[in-house]
């Protein structure tokens, strides 16, 4: 045979980057046969391949893109890690205004995840405007649908800003000019993508009929919205799966698929930016413990990990575990509980508490030596406790410790009121504070507000010769106490200690901090002492109500009721790592009356 009978009369040069099917179709259409498999079969009667009777060269062939046809019999080394199924091989895709500037197909259009032109920032087409016919890459002419129209005069959608940036950096991949090849740009898209739809995509990677253009415009403008004002997006996402999973105490659980697809699937060194801020929400929002249990975490990543569990706390702050479990239960230290499914309990404390532990544990003195220090008795020093005057970092009444920790510099506090100086005549009548405590038959709750009024002044004390020690050995004039004490039973106290706003309320003590922390409870810092006014704890509960209390009336667990529930709380661990959810009434009811 001879070398003419072998050549093809016409033989077009590849362009670069061109689709290699769109090429073999250049090639039918230039030497008369009807389509590329016609053209195939001619080449094997003459006994020769593709590439011989072309003429190619090994520099020309990798101008190409995607693969040759089954049929065609002609091998093609796809280039930045792609595999064949990334690539349509049965419909083209197309820009209106690069077929009418070139009639080749580029190789970019052959991929199933890529939907815009960025030189032109518009959506790629795969449906003729007038027919709506998918058009195939088997086909009579290039830029004519078989209804006769030509595509490249169609007017295609703009493209979105982000959708350009993203294939931007795929164009960018295959030229090979980007750390992030095209193999990986596309495991990121098709992993990633259906997150933005669903957070918690069941089988992420493996969505069916790619090969539509409306099926990937979906999963590429998902990676997109993720992907764009990073990590802002991409920190959303993990909220709106930690809100979906709140009951959930391990990280696999916790955030579902995403937890394995950004460790596995996506496990590339290039998109290491991905795992970096899943970490740093872990950092801020996970309020459990790590260990050496999460093997898909780096070892520094749990070392960073700020919540520490018990045992590191109680070592860092110089005392037992016991001590800490009970300022944790008492809310004098942040805590956060999880419910291990053994039924175990297991606390984690941000590593900033161990200070504060250390501080109590420094400052503290028993209920022994207190009143003995403030020459009161025992019953009275627990007065002065619960009506918040006294600080207790841990109460056995509450935690069923063995021994007090009352605040030795509270103490010291209360033990200088009577080293003031003391005003007035010293032949002015007076009585020992002691006395006055024995014989005067003062009403619940007056002792610690006459403390406090000596403080402030309104009681005035004066020098007084009688025996004693401490603050109970403090001389008060008579006619100013029975003054004070007149006026103090003519109105009923109108505030109180966050302690008993607390047991008012029916929530424990952190729990109250912590919603007049959230400005959802009013209170006021007066005297060194925050006060909670009875106004303000009306005013709560009737704007707010606690998970605990709807589950309890509706007769459903928390969790369910948390899951079925139309409206955000506006606290709580899933909102912003409160210990307990609430939620408005006015928001209820008006969910309730618009189903």
């Amino acid at each position: 045979m001879t070398r003419s009978t072998t050549l093809l009369p016409v033989r077009p040069r590849p362009l670069p980057g061109e689709l290699a099917h769109g090429y073999l179709l250049r090639v039918a259409l230039a030497n008369g046969y009807g389509d590329p498999r016609e053209l195939c079969r001619a080449i094997r009667m003459r006994g020769v391949t593709l590439k011989v009777a072309s003429r190619l060269r090994a520099a020309e062939l990798e101008n190409l893109q995607g693969e040759f046809p089954r049929y065609c019999g002609e091998p093609l080394r796809l280039s930045y890690g792609l595999r064949s199924d990334d690539f349509n091989h049965s419909f083209m895709r197309w820009c209106p205004e690069c077929l009418s500037e070139s009639e080749h197909l580029r190789g970019e259009w052959g991929l199933k995840l890529c939907c815009v032109c960025v030189p032109h920032a518009v959506m790629l087409m795969d449906r003729c405007p007038r027919c709506l016919a998918m058009q195939p890459l088997e086909r009579v002419a290039i830029s004519r649908c078989s209804c006769g129209f030509s595509l490249g005069r169609a007017s295609a959608e703009a493209a979105e800003p982000q959708l350009i940036d993203l294939h931007g950096s795929l164009l960018q991949a295959l030229k090979g000019a980007d750390v992030v090849t095209a193999a990986t740009w596309l495991r990121l898209v098709k992993y990633l993508g259906p997150f933005d739809i669903n957070p918690l995509a069941k089988r992420p990677g493996q969505q069916k009929g790619l090969h539509q253009l409306s099926v990937s415009v979906g999963l590429t403008r998902g990676a997109a919205n993720l992907l764009t004002a990073w990590p802002t997006n991409f920190q959303r996402l993990l909220g709106r799966i930690r809100t979906a999973l709140p009951g959930a105490t391990h990280i696999g659980e916790a955030f579902g698929p995403l937890y394995r697809v950004l460790y596995r699937e996506l496990s590339d060194p290039s998109l290491d930016f991905l795992r970096k801020e899943f970490e740093v929400y872990l950092h801020q929002n996970w309020f459990g413990l790590l260990g050496r249990r999460n093997r898909r975490l780096q070892l520094e990543t749990i070392a960073r990990h700020p919540h520490r569990p018990v045992r590191e706390i109680a070592a860092e702050g110089s005392t037992s575990k016991t001590a800490v479990r009970r300022l944790a239960s008492l809310g004098i230290i942040g805590s956060h509980a999880v419910k291990l499914p053994s039924g175990r309990t297991s606390l984690a404390i941000h590593h900033a508490e161990a200070e504060q532990v250390a501080v109590c544990r420094a400052d503290s003195i028993s209920l022994r030596e207190a009143a003995y220090f403030l020459g009161l008795k025992r019953e009275r020093v627990r007065e002065l406790v619960d009506a918040g005057v006294l600080r207790a970092w841990i109460d056995p009444r509450q935690t069923g410790a063995a021994i007090w920790w009352l605040s030795r510099q509270d103490a010291h506090r209360l033990l200088s009121i009577g080293a003031q100086p003391a005003t007035g005549d010293a032949a002015c009548a007076s009585v020992a504070l002691t006395t006055v405590l024995r014989t005067w038959r003062l009403r619940k709750e007056e002792f610690p507000a006459l403390v406090r009024a000596l403080a402030d002044g309104d009681v005035r004390m004066v020098p007084h010769a009688g025996a004693g020690r401490g603050m109970g050995a403090v001389g008060i004039s008579i006619e100013s106490l029975r003054r004070w004490l007149i006026g103090n039973r003519l109105e009923v106290q109108p505030w109180m200690s966050v302690d008993l706003a607390a047991k008012k309320i029916g929530v424990k003590q952190q729990v109250a901090y912590e919603l007049i922390a959230r400005g959802l409870l009013s209170a006021e810092i007066r005297d060194g002492f925050r006060r909670v006014y009875l106004d303000a704890i009306k005013v709560f509960c009737e704007t707010y109500v606690s998970l605990g209390e709807l589950a309890a009336s509706r007769g459903m667990t928390p969790r369910r009721l948390l899951a079925t529930l139309p409206i955000k709380p506006v606290c709580g661990p899933t909102v912003d790592g409160a210990r307990q959810y609430f939620y408005r009434r006015e928001a209820l009811a008006s969910s309730q009356s618009n189903p």
